[in-house]
């Protein structure tokens, strides 16, 4: 799903979408995380390319349902927990 929105992101240049509902991390940590259905490494190079964009924009633009947040988030629940949540969304609360 996160992929979808990043897609579309990336075809529009638009950093924001009505199709990412506002239930989006909750529905991510929801999910069953089963390891051996993706690759550890590429999700780690994924990662840091994701993180890398989100550190390049400014503190106080951040949204957390701004496609690149969603995204970030989405892999870093994958690779440390449903508990992830990305720096920024920390800043916010």
């Amino acid at each position: 799903m996160a992929k979808e929105f990043l897609s579309l992101s990336a075809q529009t240049g638009e950093k924001f979408s009505d199709k990412i509902p506002e239930d989006i991390l909750d529905m991510f940590r929801s999910v069953p995380i089963i390891q051996e259905r993706y690759k550890n490494f590429e999700l780690q190079e994924a990662f840091v390319e994701v993180q890398s964009i989100c550190d390049n924009c400014a503190t106080d633009e951040h949204d957390s349902f701004c496609t690149v947040n969603v995204v970030l988030t989405a892999l870093g629940i994958l690779l440390e927990g449903k508990d992830y949540v990305t720096d920024k969304d920390k800043e916010l609360i």
